[in-house]
């Protein structure tokens, strides 16, 4: 309690006034929730009696032909596909300790444990140097494991953090090179590079970082497809960000820039302290929809020959032993994906909630970047 004004309390809300407020609030509204409950109460008795009390999770065929229910038994006994794919099983230790330390390195940065921004990116690098490190091996006295043998989850995982780690940065880059006027030949190639990007399918792009680019490069020049492949989405994915990052660009007042100008700020310190931070802030939803869908597209690497969870399931349903159910492996990488996307979109209304307390952009907070930056410059 500050001068004797007490903190605002958040009303309870009770049950009955929440189903008015939400469900009931419309006859129209109403109608819906009860044909929804309705459809609910009939197919979800069905839905637990085939997807638990009548499956079989024993990883035997023979177990699968007896149930009625659904076959979780080819996932018990491929889980290795799902998640490492054709990773050695005498190696599989360093994935979980690698796995362990981008775990603790998201905690710090996502609970606030580590708060300033270059600690925040110097315990991401140190923990992504680490995962690769034992996931490559090839030092410290640890076998190599080549990228051809990672798969599943693992692959996606891989594809995700090392194209998206660095499209962000490349897709700001590209957002300000098109929005300058200062230099027409940046604006002019940043502009063919974006449109041209954008226009083309994600699956011709790794198409050809794998297929086409390697036969005008020397032998000794080509890299491994699993690197191609990460490059193409990169690349891909820088585009799509900075149009994103543009339009975020394109909502900050002209003012701001001529206000920082006005206190001596240079063009580099006004964007770094003044027009980006309110730009990101804009888009914020916006790029982690971006994130997630990328993160959904890396599935289509099963065209360049490379096996992520998505291929795995494909694999697992193709064994001999487990011809005739292709569903459960499916729905189960359906599961996997919805779980990292809804991580994902339940981060982002974090952030949200935590922009949305801080003072508005055009008030207090507009004058303390600008002290700040008035500091630093």
């Amino acid at each position: 309690m500050v001068l004797g004004i007490e903190p605002r309390r958040a009303a309870r809300v009770r049950p009955l006034d929440w189903a008015r407020r939400n469900l009931f609030r419309t006859w129209f509204d109403g109608i819906l929730t009860l044909s929804m409950g309705a459809a609910l109460a009939a197919l979800l008795p069905r839905l637990v009696d085939w997807a638990y009390t009548n499956a079989a999770f024993r990883p035997d065929p023979e177990a699968c032909r007896a149930a009625s229910g659904a076959c979780w038994s080819v996932i018990v006994d491929m889980w290795p596909l799902f998640f490492v794919g054709l990773y050695p099983g005498s190696e599989r230790w360093r994935l979980a300790v690698a796995v362990g330390i981008l775990l603790l390195a998201a905690a710090a940065v996502v609970t606030g444990l580590v708060r300033r921004p270059r600690r925040r990116l110097a315990v991401a690098g140190l923990a992504a140097s680490a995962f690769l490190v034992l996931l490559h091996g090839g030092i410290a006295g640890l076998p190599a494991v080549p990228p051809r043998q990672w798969g599943g989850l693992l692959l996606t995982i891989v594809l995700a953090v090392f194209s998206q780690t660095l499209a962000f940065p490349a897709g700001v880059l590209l957002a300000l090179g098109r929005r300058s006027t200062r230099h027409p030949i940046v604006h002019t190639l940043c502009t063919i590079y974006i449109e041209v990007v954008r226009s083309v399918p994600l699956v011709m792009i790794l198409l050809m970082a794998t297929l086409i680019l390697p036969l005008f490069l020397p032998p000794w020049l080509r890299p491994d497809t699993t690197l191609m492949a990460a490059v193409g989405i990169t690349l891909f994915s820088a585009a799509s960000i900075a149009e994103v990052v543009r339009g975020g660009l394109a909502g900050v007042p002209r003012g701001q820039e001529e206000a920082a100008s006005s206190l001596g700020l240079t063009r580099v310190q006004t964007l770094r302290f003044i027009v980006l931070p309110q730009a990101l802030r804009r888009v914020q939803p916006a790029l982690i929809g971006t994130f997630i869908n990328f993160i959904k597209g890396s599935t289509l690497v099963v065209a360049i020959g490379l096996y992520d969870v998505l291929g795995g399931a494909v694999l697992a349903a193709a064994n001999p032993r487990w011809v005739g159910h292709s569903i459960e492996p499916l729905m189960f990488v359906a599961f996997l994906f919805w779980l990292i996307c809804f991580s994902f979109s339940q981060y982002s209304r974090r952030l949200e909630g935590r922009y949305a307390n801080r003072p508005a952009v055009a008030g207090a907070s507009q004058e303390t970047d600008m002290q700040g930056a008035r500091q630093v410059g």
